[in-house]
């Protein structure tokens, strides 16, 4: 978790002026299933200064065929967020 409290009042040389991130928490599991699968997941939880929270989720499911390679297929931000 990360919490930012910016004091400055005017910060003429940022580029993220007035939408910097406040709050950031991220939670990650990651589980070995059966059949030699690996199931990862990420849920990442912004909040900007004076805009609406978004919540992030994103998965990972890997299949390891032989020690030298593995089939994985993804999704990130599976809510479709703006962000």
């Amino acid at each position: 978790y990360t919490y930012l409290n910016q004091w400055a009042q005017k910060l003429k040389n940022s580029r993220y002026q007035g939408s910097y991130l406040r709050h950031n928490f991220i939670l990650g599991i990651s589980a070995k299933l059966p059949r030699d699968f690996k199931l990862s997941s990420v849920l990442n939880f912004r909040k900007r200064y004076q805009k609406k929270e978004v919540y992030l989720i994103s998965f990972e499911l890997d299949k390891k065929l032989n020690k030298n390679f593995t089939l994985g297929i993804w999704g990130k931000n599976l809510l479709d967020e703006d962000y």
